[in-house]
């Protein structure tokens, strides 16, 4: 007698259910992708180098917040961090650490839970010179990895990397 070993709609249901609350633990908690859109950080990022950004580098959110859980450590000057704008929640920014909390720089003491930040690309980078200090409830995570960098993207696409434009000599660098 032959056993029919295929599953039920109910355990794929399962299946699919548990593959996507881990894709979506992971990429809240751990590493999310990004693309960056501008020149503000050259040399050290380019203009649409896919990075991901670890999100468990400071500690852990709640989701679909700004508040952590657990905060691990602070970011340190030099970190490449990405951001929510202190203008816009649907605008992601990525720039270096150069202040720190009680830091004084140019006459401005840096608060508490702030941080003054700034484009690699000084005379192309709108920055803490411009919108003031970044409260620390705003970053989402450092900037660990390029995992794609391209020239160009597909026609269809502003996100999607043209394959012929690949640079790889960037692909796998680490964000420093």
């Amino acid at each position: 007698m032959k056993t029919d070993k295929r599953g039920t709609w109910l355990q794929a249901l399962g299946s699919l259910t548990g593959a996507v609350l881990l894709i979506l633990t992971i990429r809240w908690a751990l590493f999310e992708p990004y693309v960056i859109p501008s020149g503000s950080m050259l040399p050290t990022l380019q203009i649409r180098d896919h990075i991901f950004v670890n999100k468990f580098a400071y500690g852990i959110r709640l989701p679909f917040s700004s508040h952590y859980l657990i905060r691990f450590g602070e970011p340190k000057r030099g970190d490449i961090i990405v951001f929510r704008s202190v203008d816009d929640d649907d605008i992601f920014l990525v720039k270096r650490v150069v202040g720190l909390p009680g830091e004084t720089l140019e006459g401005v003491t840096v608060p508490p839970d702030s941080y003054f930040m700034m484009g690699d690309n000084r005379e192309n980078s709108a920055d803490s010179r411009v919108w003031g200090v970044l409260p620390m409830n705003r970053i989402l995570g450092r900037a660990s990895l390029i995992w794609l960098s391209c020239e160009e993207t597909l026609s269809e696409s502003n996100q999607l990397c043209d394959p012929s434009t690949i640079r790889w000599n960037r692909i796998f660098m680490r964000v420093e």
